[in-house]
């Protein structure tokens, strides 16, 4: 029976871990989608040409759907229960 409950625990903190760093991924996109769209706004803003200035938006807001959906994954893997020992109102570290 002690063999049960160990694999138990080892499943567990695999889980756990295996969310923290699936969090901690997203996290790391979320930064750089954030720098890119900073990056393709101040470069759009540079643009005399109508064409090239409207390009540079749809990227940068393309990426924005992007982190947006990034948001949700990470409000939803930290909402869920397990995410924290079973503690769900526990924070994300950064």
């Amino acid at each position: 029976m002690a063999g049960r409950r160990n694999w138990a625990i080892l499943r567990q903190t695999v889980a756990i871990r295996g969310r923290i760093m699936v969090v901690e991924a997203l996290q790391n996109r979320l930064k750089v989608l954030e720098e890119e769209i900073l990056r393709l706004t101040t470069l759009a803003a540079g643009q005399t040409e109508r064409q090239q200035q409207d390009h540079y938006w749809n990227l940068a807001r393309d990426l924005q759907r992007e982190a947006r959906v990034i948001r949700e994954q990470n409000e939803k893997l930290s909402e869920s229960p397990g995410a924290h020992g079973g503690d769900a109102r526990a924070p994300v570290a950064p």
